[in-house]
């Protein structure tokens, strides 16, 4: 392949409201149903050619965010950690999940 990956940071909402894509009129403008909150990040770290991929998962269970690599599983209290602890934590970011939330 040529070319080259953009490895630009990037930032990233924990939490989105949708409410304001939506066309005016349209019966859930105003339902709570469009807010959606992050709950994974897929990483990639490498080129185009090669690489190696992580995951950062919410777990609902324990309230705390989790990073699984090849051979580690690592619990942070909070995405800010991960952020400050990760090398190039947001330019590894490739693919963000997003759940619908009430609130």
């Amino acid at each position: 392949l040529r070319g080259s990956k953009i490895g630009r940071p990037v930032d990233f909402p924990l939490k989105m409201d949708l409410s304001d894509r939506l066309a005016m009129g349209s019966p859930v403008r105003n339902d709570k149903d469009v807010l959606f909150r992050l709950y994974a990040v897929s990483q990639h770290f490498g080129s185009l050619n090669f690489g190696h991929y992580t995951a950062i998962i919410w777990h609902e269970g324990t309230g705390k965010w989790h990073q699984a690599d090849d051979s580690s599983f690592t619990q942070f209290d909070t995405i800010d950690q991960w952020y400050t602890n990760t090398e190039r934590a947001k330019e590894a970011a490739y693919i963000l999940f997003y759940r619908r939330c009430k609130e």
